[in-house]
């Protein structure tokens, strides 16, 4: 019997016995483990490179420098997991922009990112200025990798790595596509 097991088990022991807080807890245990278990089959538990995220300083070329709001820090005064994904999100939306690459495009068409990978070397704290530079990394007929290095600004110590998996999605055939021609030039300039 594996930990999935066991915990839906406990979980449907305290759902017959009483309902309390840690019934509540254990709900979401599952919960979690659940979505684990249906993502780990649907991806097939593939990563995007089975290696650390190392990047060449050259291959940087975009920069943006964000403050970190009050409202993204977590209890323990540094930036949260769900803030720092928000922020890898808008320096790669910024990095986008600046190429001239639209998030949706008149086709109904737009890049989306399928698969993250994100190494948190040291804590940030609210009010820091932290600068995200972007680069891309390769870039094949159906997919491009970005790399995102995150810095203190004061100081130039490292907070994280981020490696980014983008598609292009059609949102009328619901799937992904090909990148177009006019994406990857702009992705290559």
């Amino acid at each position: 019997m594996d930990n999935y097991d066991l915990i839906k088990q406990l979980v449907s022991l305290y759902d017959r016995s009483y309902p309390n807080r840690l019934n509540v807890l254990l709900s979401y245990v599952l919960l979690i483990l659940m979505r684990i278990k249906t993502t780990k089959s649907l991806v097939g538990e593939r990563t995007l490179k089975d290696q650390e995220l190392e990047f060449d300083d050259g291959l940087f070329t975009f920069e943006t420098v964000m403050r970190i709001r009050n409202t993204e820090i977590d209890i323990g005064q540094h930036l949260s997991l769900e803030s720092l994904t928000e922020l890898l999100t808008e320096a790669q939306m910024r990095f986008l922009y600046s190429k001239g690459i639209k998030e949706i495009t008149a086709d109904r068409q737009g890049l989306t990112v399928t698969n993250l990978q994100l190494a948190i070397i040291s804590r940030a704290r609210a009010r820091e200025d932290i600068l995200f530079e972007v680069g891309l990394e390769q870039i094949t007929d159906n997919d491009a990798d970005i790399a995102i290095k995150v810095t203190r600004m004061y100081d130039g110590t490292l907070v994280a790595k981020a490696r980014m998996h983008l598609s292009l999605y059609d949102y009328r055939l619901n799937k992904t596509i090909a990148l177009k021609k006019n994406i990857k030039d702009a992705l290559n300039q």
